[in-house]
């Protein structure tokens, strides 16, 4: 007669679900599809509706400093970003902004509305006419033995033979618009300062 059949017994592997996965740091709050979160945040269940209103909704305040970051980050953009660069984004004609990020807000805002106060050394304004009667300005970009490069807002660039140069100077004036205070508001311009002083 054969022996009997061994009982054997399997333990169930558990396997987490979202939340759990979320509460334990194995997801990220942001892997958890559309359909999961809504799931989740009308299920019949109490405590599941409140652990995902926890774990899978913002705080009003994160919102806030979401849009904070945002608009901060546009004026940036459409203003500053046609002649300086800040973290990888703009075009190299003034200073980077990142390396004033240190400076104190109030010299900051002197530095931006008052731009012929203090002008970086080699991001001065040059005015160059030429022997065709033509005249450019702008900061001094790359030179060479025979040419000069001239960097004006949003990047252009004039590449100027010297032997073309009638007469060339250093101009008083910084290369930077002096009524910026006119182009945005004063929350926008606090917006500005914020993301100039906090973004890493």
């Amino acid at each position: 007669t054969p022996p009997p059949p061994l009982a054997c017994s399997l333990t169930p592997i558990h396997a987490p679900t979202p939340l759990e996965a979320v509460r334990s740091g194995e997801v990220q709050s942001w892997t958890i599809s559309a359909r999961q979160k809504y799931r989740l945040l009308t299920n019949p269940d109490e405590s599941i509706r409140a652990d995902a209103e926890k774990l899978l909704r913002a705080a009003p305040d994160e919102r806030e400093q979401v849009v904070e970051r945002i608009t901060s980050r546009r004026v940036f953009e459409e203003v500053c970003s046609k002649c300086h660069t800040f973290n990888g984004v703009g075009k190299e004609v003034g200073p980077d902004l990142g390396e004033v990020q240190n400076r104190p807000p109030e010299l900051l805002l002197a530095d931006i509305l008052m731009p012929n106060q203090s002008i970086a050394q080699q991001y001065e304004s040059y005015v160059i006419e030429l022997a065709s009667g033509e005249t450019v300005d702008g900061v001094m970009g790359p030179q060479t033995p025979t040419t000069i490069t001239i960097r004006q807002e949003e990047g252009k660039e004039h590449l100027i033979r010297r032997n073309d140069i009638k007469s060339l100077y250093v101009a008083e004036l910084s290369a930077m618009s002096d009524d910026l205070d006119e182009q945005v508001d004063i929350q926008q311009m606090t917006d500005l300062l914020t993301y100039i002083k906090t973004s890493r």
